[in-house]
């Protein structure tokens, strides 16, 4: 038998090794490009403030509900763009409807717990129509029964639409460069987005963060539930403080362990005053 060359050898050795990579190494996109901005988000999303807050536009993908309450940080704005878009490249002809983000400076926005500090935002389920076809024409948050069914006042049908869902999860999962906390949405439909990742084969440590992210759950280090709403009609995603804004911007559990969170030092407390007794209180004792 006739021997290879050692350059031939090389190069099949290399062939070899890429094909044997692990399903872990395969990455999705890696993320938006966010742009310069001077946002900051001041606080915790339940407890803060907004500092020139970027306006969420619409486009031929994004609906917005009400541009009054469509501010947040720079980083949050391009995430929903460029998830949008990948879920757009993957399945033509979706349309994401975006509620809530935070007032233009932050603060308390009704009916809300959180949405203050421009790191929160309510998107909307991808759903199907009675036809089968994506909706492209609703302007509102459709609820949706267990079985993934539901309908508007006007006696239109709508379906969750699993391929498009699972496109819009996995696509904020899988991205490290605006690290999402967390996705509130009720159990049944995180069932049916966990069902699609296994159909579609998706790697290992994308369901891991699936898993543990996405979904009715309570944080780690507290006894507060995240989900303060059914979630039947909405994800409620929230995103960690970006590295510029801290230490002024403040984050709560739970801290992933695939996120690179620094150490941040908190300035020490001032010393609490030394209440003085009175005479009278010396003299009693």
């Amino acid at each position: 038998m006739p021997r290879l060359p050692t350059a031939a050898l090389a190069l099949a050795a290399l062939a070899l090794a890429v094909v044997a990579l692990p399903v872990e190494s395969q990455r999705l996109p890696p993320g938006p490009v966010t742009q310069p901005s001077r946002s900051h988000s001041i606080g915790y999303g339940n407890r803060g403030r907004l500092l020139h807050s970027v306006a969420l536009e619409p486009t031929d993908l994004v609906r917005v509900r009400n541009a009054t309450h469509a501010h947040g940080t720079q980083e949050l704005v391009d995430l929903i763009h460029w998830a949008s878009r990948e879920v757009e490249r993957r399945y033509p002809g979706g349309m994401l409807v975006v509620g809530d983000l935070s007032r233009t400076r932050g603060g308390r926005l009704r009916p809300h717990r959180s949405h203050r500090a421009g790191r929160d935002v309510d998107i909307s389920f991808y759903l199907k129509d009675a036809a089968g076809e994506p909706a492209t024409d609703l302007n509102r948050f459709v609820r949706l029964r267990a079985n993934g069914k539901g309908g508007t006042r006007d006696g239109r049908v709508f379906e969750w639409d699993d391929e498009r869902n699972w496109a819009l999860v996995s696509a904020l999962m899988g991205q490290d460069r605006v690290p999402v906390q967390y996705l509130m949405c009720v159990r049944p439909f995180k069932e049916r987005l966990l069902e699609e990742g296994r159909r579609q084969h998706a790697p290992a440590w994308l369901m891991r963060r699936v898993e543990e992210a996405v979904g009715p759950r309570r944080t780690r280090g507290s006894r507060r539930s995240l989900s303060y709403g059914t979630h039947d009609s909405h994800f409620h995603m929230r995103v960690y403080c970006a590295g510029d804004d801290r230490p002024r911007c403040k984050d709560k559990p739970p801290f992933w362990d695939w996120i690179d969170y620094p150490e941040v030092e908190e300035p020490p407390a001032p010393p609490r005053r030394q209440r003085r007794r009175s005479r009278r209180s010396r003299r009693r004792r």
